[in-house]
Order: C-alpha cells, then sequence, then structure tokens
C-alpha cells in the first residue's frame, strides 16, 4: 500500500451502552411535548367521577407541561459539547419484517453524532441526562451508544442459545409469543450481537414494566450471554423502576396483548425487589435508586432528567470510586410490630 491516510476527530474515552424498553427510548422530543395537557393514566380523574379534582388536575397538567418544556429546552440549549457524542442504534417496531429474521444482523444502522440541540432531541432523554452529567464529572470524551424499544422483555434481548436447554427459563411464552419481536433473541440479534465485542465502560439498563415472574432469573441469563459474546465482564447499571400509581400497581392488561402471558397485576414495589436481587447475585452489577420519580398518572414519568443524573452519579460512586455521592435510600431491614410494619 501506498500514500496516505488521515483520520481526524478521534477520542478517548469512556463509552457507555443505553439499553431497555420505552421508559429509556422515550426521547428528549416526547419530553417537549409533555402530556400536551391530557394524562390518560388509570388514576386520572375525571369530570364525572371526580370535577373538584379534575379541573385541579388539569390546571397542575398543564403547569408541570410548560415547566418540563422549559427545562427541556434549558437541557438541550446546553447539550452542545464537543465531547459528548451519542449513536443512536435505529430499531424498528414489531410490526417489522424485521423481526422474522432469525439470523443475526451482520451490521446495524446508525452513525456517531456530535452532542447539540438537533441530536439530543431526537435522543433518549434519560440518556441525555446521563451523558451530560457524567461528561461533567469524568472530564474526559464520552460517547453513548443507544439501542431500546418500547414493549419488549428480557428475553428478547438475550442470546437465544442461552436458553436452548432449558425453554421454560422463557417468559411470556418465548419463542412461541404471538408477538415477534418478543420472540427468543430478536433483539439481541438485530441490534446488540452487531456490537458485541465492542469495549463499553457500562451497560445501562431501563426497563421491567409489564415483567411478572423470575425477572431477576432472565435478566441474570442476559447479563450471562451478553458478557460472554462481549468477552469480557461487562459492568451493569440496573435503573430501579420509580413508583406507579396511587397504590404502586400496573395496569391488569397483558392478557390482551397477543404474549401468551397470563392476565397479571404486578406492583413496581415487587420488580424493584427483583432488580436488587439482580445487583446481589451478579458482579459488578449495582442499581440507582428512583422509588420517588415516578407518576400516579402516567406509566412513563415525564421528568426523566433526575433519572439520568442519579444513573450517572451512580457510575461514578460504584465504578470510579467516587466519594460522597448521593445515592438514594436502599431498604436496610424491616421490622413486624403486631399489624405494623
Amino acid at each position: 500500500l501506498t500514500g496516505k491516510t488521515t483520520i481526524k476527530n478521534v477520542w478517548f474515552g469512556e463509552v457507555f451502552l443505553l439499553s431497555g424498553q420505552s421508559n429509556m427510548a422515550w426521547t428528549m422530543g416526547s419530553n417537549m411535548n409533555g402530556d400536551l395537557g391530557n394524562h390518560t393514566g388509570r388514576y386520572v380523574p375525571t369530570p364525572q367521577t371526580d370535577p373538584d379534582t379534575y379541573l385541579s388536575y388539569v390546571s397542575d397538567s398543564k403547569e408541570r407541561n410548560e415547566e418540563i418544556k422549559n427545562y427541556v429546552l434549558d437541557q438541550l440549549d446546553e447539550s452542545t459539547n464537543d465531547h459528548l457524542s451519542i449513536f443512536k442504534i435505529a430499531v424498528q417496531s414489531s410490526s417489522s419484517p424485521v423481526y422474522n429474521q432469525t439470523e443475526p444482523a451482520e451490521n446495524v444502522v446508525g452513525a456517531w453524532r456530535t452532542s447539540d440541540f438537533e441530536s439530543m432531541y431526537d435522543f433518549f432523554a434519560v440518556g441525555c441526562s446521563f451523558g451530560l452529567t457524567l461528561q461533567s464529572l469524568v472530564n474526559v470524551p464520552v460517547g453513548l451508544v443507544g439501542a431500546a424499544l418500547g414493549a419488549t422483555f428480557v428475553p428478547t434481548w438475550t442470546p437465544e442459545d442461552i436458553y436452548a436447554s432449558s425453554k421454560e427459563s422463557f417468559a411470556y411464552g418465548g419463542d412461541l409469543s404471538s408477538d415477534a419481536c418478543n420472540r427468543a433473541g430478536r433483539c439481541y440479534g438485530q441490534y446488540i450481537s452487531p456490537i458485541a465485542g465492542y469495549k463499553f465502560r457500562c451497560a445501562v439498563w431501563y426497563q421491567g414494566e409489564g415483567q411478572p415472574s423470575r425477572y431477576a432469573e432472565s435478566m441474570l441469563k442476559l447479563i450471562e450471554g451478553w458478557r460472554r459474546d462481549f468477552g469480557y465482564e461487562l459492568p451493569f447499571l440496573i435503573v430501579q423502576l420509580p413508583r406507579y400509581g396511587e397504590n404502586d400497581t400496573l395496569p391488569d392488561q397483558y392478557a390482551s396483548m397477543g404474549l401468551n402471558m397470563p392476565s397479571i397485576s404486578l406492583t413496581p414495589f415487587q420488580i424493584r425487589e427483583e432488580q436488587k436481587k439482580i445487583t446481589e447475585q451478579a458482579t459488578k452489577c449495582t442499581y440507582s435508586v428512583n422509588v420517588d420519580l415516578g407518576d400516579y398518572d402516567e406509566l412513563h414519568p415525564y421528568d426523566k432528567k433526575p433519572v439520568g443524573m442519579r444513573a450517572a452519579y451512580k457510575v461514578m460512586e460504584y465504578f470510579y470510586g467516587m466519594q460522597g455521592i448521593w445515592s438514594g435510600a436502599r431498604l436496610d431491614r424491616a421490622v413486624l410490630e403486631g399489624s405494623k410494619v
């Protein structure tokens, strides 16, 4: 070979993988729109059921939307950063033919983009907050690779062969699921497998709503498979589910979603306990506390900024050894006294 090749804009720093379902995939642009003054959660009051609360709710909702829009605009204005880059893997919906492809993809669709108003507007809201906070703390270039898709469960993000000898370990019907998106290893094969081997500092995982059984077991399988295929002990940060609704219970809706799932009504508390169990059983794995960041009327809380900030703080505390960082409360013990705990 003769001649000269020039490679420009080469960075040396930290790269993080962001993955999960809709609360991770939620973009800054979605936050800008807010709920348009009309939340549709199961706990929303109506003029018929509670007219006084409804009027107050509508007023509070509009005020909250304006606050969220203003902070998103401020964050987007601050996002121009020559040392923060994002790579959003282009994922497709569950109705796409991509899920009929049983062979893993060889390439991913996407490109590195420097952080600015335009690129951040279309990027994960949690990821934006995480990246900007982390970059300010580590003071080195930071890259964020995002691959997330709403209404997906752990098995679809797990290498298919991990379950080959124990199909019963697959929740929700496994590879027999009527939802092609959630069949064995589909999202893993299309979005994670092509980047397996890349050296990430940490994987940040935000998922769990609607996953009623064996959640810790499923996630431990995912972590096992990712680490095997990436070729090193990839660290994991689990983003804890926030509280939802007046009694911390998710809608009993999954039997109608065509996922071969039982009719269930679970609590985010149960999932949070499973998430804690994961960190107790897996090495190089921790979680950030978000129990106080939920909405009573919306499964997708619009204020993603503190979620991303807390994830960044936990990374700094757990993986960088930074001291004196607020990390949120963890249950130490519970004492039963009569009818009270």
